[in-house]
């Protein structure tokens, strides 16, 4: 028959004595016991509840709640009994009290990991004192411990979530889901609950960078708040550590776009949008070879076509294998990025590298050094996401401080003017096409032919060659990016 403990003492609730040489009832036994040691590893091992050493009240709570769980136990698990809706109820009011205390996500979460851990070694220890017998009620109580343990911790989770949601801002709820998936952190589950969202299998992790702060008459949290409310994605503002950016106060806005694969692919999708880069990153591969005699085959990848002839038949890096083809990049990314930047009114850059949920950490390493190796652009100059496709050489460039050296002298020569690293940029995003160059650069075509000629004049490279398009493209997207500031 089923064993009934009360609060107080091993007598079951009509009054009859629980078996004393029974696993049941040794666990009646040391319910108190156990739920104390509970309560005093909380205190050591968890921060956030280190107050229960000092507030009298929470630490009662804390007790009663770890001792009545025991006793529920003891008495649901010999016939396997399910834990009722006011059990559930209870243990999803403890959730709550959680998160009102201001308990975060990862520390909710250590506290299931060490009740689950200790409820175990509780039983061990009752099977020790019964000297190995009773396996019966040993598999009784694992066979109860499995699903109701569930049951319990989603009714617990269901009020820390609750509370969460209406306690935290809308757009800290966004930050912490966006920060816990790049670090693999489990809550990133309930995170996800809390703020309305769904997880996906990929995403493009994205990285927003600010070099500059925005005007003081915009709010910054705002914006994001209303971004992310518009696109309904993760995203995380991070400011600049100290000593970055020339202490200009900027940042990086962090962003995950669920269901994309392969926006760190070699094999760009560069028709439509990437005309804008064609002749600043994919067509100057030839920087190494002419100036250190490495890899030749990847001078001509392609202009403004994604073409993989060359490069295709390669091997890859084992890190960034081919298997991401061809490089997409969703539209709604482009269109975030694009609000983000009009929103501030100030230059960005973006990089974008995709990957599976278990490697989000990476993804982001790569977007952030993409981001840092594309050229700063206002968003009615198409500023867009750039993938590894698009800045390959930059990153290469940035990595050999001689050939990056070689390349600043080359943009330093061009000073003299008028406007010539603006004019390789408008010429190389517009494919060398002087009619759409010259109006982009709101100039005649006559103007813009004088300028290409100061740029050979002044370096020795014609800009229009395959020579000029290598060295003078990496040479100005190099120059837009900040890199040499």
């Amino acid at each position: 028959m089923p064993v009934r403990i009360s609060s107080v003492d091993a007598h079951g609730r009509d009054g009859m004595l629980t078996p004393m040489g029974s696993l049941f009832g040794e666990l009646a036994r040391q319910a108190t016991a156990n739920a104390r040691r509970e309560v005093e590893t909380y205190v050591r091992e968890i921060p956030e509840l280190g107050s229960l050493d000092v507030n009298s009240r929470a630490r009662a709570e804390t007790l009663e709640y770890s001792v009545w769980f025991r006793h529920r136990t003891v008495e649901l698990a010999p016939e396997n009994g399910s834990l009722t809706e006011d059990d559930l109820g209870y243990i999803t009011s403890m959730g709550a009290a959680r998160a009102g205390s201001g308990m975060s996500p990862q520390s909710r979460q250590r506290v299931l990991r060490l009740h689950t851990a200790l409820m175990l070694r509780e039983i061990n220890e009752a099977t020790e004192a019964q000297r190995g017998g009773h396996v019966e009620e040993l598999m009784r109580i694992m066979s109860w411990f499995a699903p109701q343990g569930e049951r319990g911790i989603g009714a617990y989770r269901e009020g820390f979530v609750t509370v969460m949601r209406h306690q935290v801002p809308y757009v800290e709820q966004v930050a912490l889901l966006a920060r816990s998936l790049l670090a693999g952190d489990p809550t990133a589950e309930e995170l996800a609950l809390v703020a309305g969202m769904e997880l996906a299998d990929h995403y493009a992790v994205t990285v927003i960078r600010v070099p500059d702060r925005p005007p003081g008459d915009r709010d910054l949290e705002n914006e994001i708040e209303a971004l992310v409310k518009t696109y309904g994605v993760p995203a995380t503002w991070c400011p600049e550590r100290a000593g970055e950016s020339g202490g200009r106060g900027g940042g990086e806005l962090i962003v995950l776009v669920p269901g994309a694969v392969g926006a760190d692919g070699a094999g760009a999708d560069t028709s439509g949008t990437s005309a804008d880069t064609s002749g600043t990153s994919a067509d100057t591969s030839g920087t190494s070879a002419d100036t250190s005699g490495t890899s030749t085959a990847t001078s001509s990848t392609s202009h403004g076509t994604g073409g993989t002839s060359g490069t295709a038949r390669r091997p890859a890096a084992p890190a960034l294998a081919l298997r991401h083809v061809p490089d997409l990049v969703p539209d709604l990314l482009r269109d975030l990025v694009q609000d983000f930047a009009r929103a501030l009114g100030c230059p960005c850059a973006a990089g974008t590298a995709s990957a599976p949920l278990s490697e989000l950490s990476g993804a982001l390493d790569r977007a952030r050094r993409i981001s840092r190796a594309a050229p700063l652009r206002r968003a009615s100059t198409r500023l867009r996401p750039h993938t590894l496709a698009d800045v390959f050489v930059e990153l290469a460039v940035a990595d050999v401080p001689f050939v990056d050296e070689w390349l600043r002298t080359v943009a330093r020569s061009l000073r003299p003017g008028p406007d010539l690293l603006v004019t390789l940029d408008a010429y190389y995003r517009h494919d060398m096409n002087r009619g759409s160059a010259a109006t982009a650069l709101n100039v005649h075509p006559r103007t813009l032919d004088y300028r290409l000629r100061r740029v050979r004049e002044l370096t020795g490279i014609d800009p229009g060659s395959t020579h000029g398009v290598r060295i003078l493209g990496s040479a100005v997207t190099r120059s837009l990016s900040r890199a040499w500031s």
